[in-house]
């Protein structure tokens, strides 16, 4: 009786914020080893259920639907791209301007959120949940803050304002991702897409 009430208040002691991000993060990666394993339309509430050991009202209490589940692991998915893409920059500091872009955008932009796209169906939904959208305001402000510094201290740049350049090219490289996954994958996977997309994307940064 008494080591049962022990672990019961150290249980207790963990908040339940913290909790429930834990329960968030099982939840999505047991949804990504059923999509990785079996592909997407594996995936269902019951299925993930039977993975991840949570009852069905549990995760209910995080994604109302599938899509909202999809939504949220090709999210995470694009944060950890622009994360690895800010580090990246630092390492090709001493690269050609034109030669780092065309690196960029075919090793970590095109190729790597084509793969999340081809991975998690990204179906185009329009009704966003605001915590989301709120999330992706926020990737793409870093990833435009962090190239944008860069750009202004690049004398080939065409743009007078760095951040709008960095702003558009980040639009044009997610743009030619979703192609390229979308309608071109034998491209994709050979690498001649995201060669051409670089080269695009260099010619509209740099004279």
């Amino acid at each position: 009786m008494v080591s049962r009430r022990v672990g019961a208040l150290a249980r207790r002691r963990v908040p339940k914020q913290e909790r429930s991000e834990e329960t968030l993060a099982a939840l999505l990666e047991a949804a990504e080893r059923i999509v990785r394993a079996e592909g997407v339309t594996k995936l269902t509430m019951a299925r993930l259920a039977k993975v991840s050991g949570f009852s069905a009202g549990t995760m209910y209490r995080y994604f109302r639907t599938k899509e909202a589940l999809l939504l949220e692991l090709e999210e995470r998915s694009w944060r950890e791209h622009a994360v690895a893409l800010v580090a990246r920059l630092d390492e090709l500091g001493g690269r050609p301007v034109d030669a780092a872009t065309r690196e960029l955008v075919t090793a970590l932009m095109v190729e790597r959120m084509a793969a999340t796209v081809i991975l998690y169906g990204s179906v185009l939904i329009t009704d966003i949940p605001p915590a989301i959208a709120e999330r992706r305001r926020q990737t793409q402000a870093m990833i435009v803050e962090a190239v944008g510094s860069r750009l202004t201290k690049v004398p080939e740049l065409r743009h007078e304002d760095a951040r709008m350049a960095a702003l558009v090219g980040l639009h044009m490289t997610v743009a030619l991702a979703r192609i390229g996954a979308q309608q071109h994958p034998d491209l994709l996977a050979s690498g001649v897409w995201g060669r051409h997309a670089g080269d695009v994307l260099a010619r509209y940064l740099f004279r």
